[in-house]
């Protein structure tokens, strides 16, 4: 795959108990660069995380670099997995894909949900 790495270079957690359970198996994920937590017990550390992010995507490479990995994305890779709480059984997780994702702003800018002044 041409030096492509696979896998999530970040993940985020709702909290420290989730965020223990990856430092668990963290040696078996090697793409895994950043573990972002979100605890409301420690908003300020997040809120500093939070902008460790962006700050991170502001000191990107550019247009050039973005565009170059939209080039490299195709519909059928995965965007994001959504997992269920288990309520109705258990937990499982749900890929979309980057077509998916596609497909949803397609059909929000279609039914004017949102616009570009919102």
């Amino acid at each position: 795959m041409g030096g492509r790495r696979l896998g999530s270079s970040e993940i985020v957690c709702e909290d420290w108990i989730q965020a223990d359970k990856i430092a668990q198996v963290h040696e078996r994920l090697p793409s895994l660069d950043y573990v972002i937590v979100i605890d409301s017990v420690r908003r300020r550390e997040r809120e500093s995380r939070s902008m460790d992010c962006v700050n991170r995507g502001r000191a990107g490479a550019g247009r050039e670099e973005l565009e170059r990995r939209c080039e490299a994305v195709s519909a059928d890779d995965t965007y994001t997995i959504i997992y269920t709480s288990g309520t109705t059984g258990p937990p499982k997780g749900v890929v979309l894909t980057h077509g998916n994702c596609v497909a949803v702003g397609l059909v929000v800018r279609e039914v004017g949900f949102l616009d570009e002044g919102t």
